[in-house]
């Protein structure tokens, strides 16, 4: 009764355990082949260098990108390198299961890019599915930073679902 809503932008978290044959697999694969240089960089302790190279990729930038990137999103993305990347090269943790996901009941907006990578793409679409009362809405032409590029959409996403009683329904936004 405490949280009466919830809104989650491309969840992250995997709740299907680390098996060879499962549906997230070959997703995890091809995002580790893309990501995995940032784990390098940061296992050298050059966290800075990391999260930019990170940002880079998750981001879609490309090399030199980050530059490209607007001062304030500069500045939240390296403030984040000192409790992000120490996170991301921890061991993980059990996954949640659909059963303790089945039990938030509340309201739930999941929103995600269109142009998200695979791996965010299959999260998002088992987080969806496990959560009684969750809707999707994706915004077009963004991936996983959609918040940053597309502002405006995100927000009034977000304002619209906080301003119903019931939830969104939408499946995208323009």
């Amino acid at each position: 009764e405490l949280v009466q809503k919830i809104v989650i932008y491309e969840p992250s978290f995997e709740f299907e355990p680390r098996i060879e044959n499962g549906n997230l697999h070959p997703a995890r694969q091809a995002f580790s082949k893309v990501f995995g240089p940032t784990y390098d960089i940061a296992r050298t302790g050059d966290l800075r260098a990391a999260i930019m190279y990170g940002a880079e990729v998750n981001y879609g930038l490309g090399p030199g990108g980050f530059a490209q990137l607007e001062q304030d999103i500069q500045t939240v993305i390296l403030d984040d390198a000192h409790t992000m990347m120490p996170g991301l090269l921890a061991e993980p943790g059990e996954p949640m299961t659909v059963a303790e996901l089945n039990k938030i009941t509340c309201p739930t907006l999941i929103i995600r890019g269109m142009e998200t990578h695979a791996r965010y793409r299959l999260m998002t679409d088992s987080t969806c599915a496990a959560l009684p009362n969750a809707d999707l809405l994706e915004i077009p032409g963004v991936g996983h930073d959609g918040p940053v590029q597309a502002p405006a959409q995100f927000s009034q996403a977000v304002l619209n679902f906080l301003d119903t009683s019931t939830g969104s329904r939408p499946t995208h936004v323009t």
